[in-house]
């Protein structure tokens, strides 16, 4: 069995992401470490925001951690793909996530982390009820985005890559950069917010 079947398989056994929190850690060679859920260890529990049970909202949180290889992008697209399937997303808005997420981690991988495996990228989502944010952590020494050319100058129309920072923005409803850039932070709201 392929470690890509092996993660289709772990995913489907899951029967909701809401009732799970799912810690995946992959060694360099692609084996899996350890798969954490709720109900097997008691000790992971979700997050809970609100002071009192009135009000009170749960957050789930999957955190998935791979070597800097970007042969693990696609176990990043089959976790990514099947949160926004157990969210209810609609097609549109799942494949814009989608894009955002592989993106964001093509990035951590390839520039942020320079694809050194002895550096981790980390990706943690956590799942409300009206919205899925995504932190996307590398080791790298970080960017400035301001520095980052903008894809749509006339100079740039042309060139094969630097169009990523500018597809994350366009898909997601809010995109921050923190840590000097090793921390992106996005968030999809359901519905989209009101000004």
């Amino acid at each position: 069995m392929s470690f890509f079947s092996g993660a289709e398989k772990l995913l489907s056994q899951i029967p909701k992401f809401h009732q799970a929190k799912i810690q995946i850690k992959i060694t360099k060679d692609g084996l899996l470490l350890k798969t954490c859920l709720v109900g097997l260890l008691a000790k992971v529990q979700p997050r809970k925001k609100g002071a009192s049970n009135v009000g009170e909202r749960t957050e789930q949180v999957i955190t998935l951690s791979l070597p800097s290889s970007m042969q693990h992008v696609y176990l990043l697209d089959v976790v990514v793909s099947e949160i926004l399937r157990e969210m209810e997303f609609g097609e549109d808005i799942q494949e814009q996530i989608n894009l955002a997420v592989i993106e964001a981690g093509t990035n951590a991988i390839k520039h942020g982390n320079k694809e050194d495996l002895s550096k981790k990228a980390t990706f943690q989502f956590i799942l409300a009820e009206d919205r899925l944010t995504i932190v996307i952590e590398d080791e790298g020494e970080g960017f400035t985005r301001q520095t980052v050319a903008d894809p749509l100058d006339p100079e740039n129309l042309l060139k094969s890559s630097g169009r990523g920072l500018f597809l994350m923005e366009a898909c997601m409803d809010s995109v921050t950069y923190e840590a000097n850039g090793t921390i992106i932070k996005m968030v999809k709201y359901k519905q989209t917010p009101n000004p």
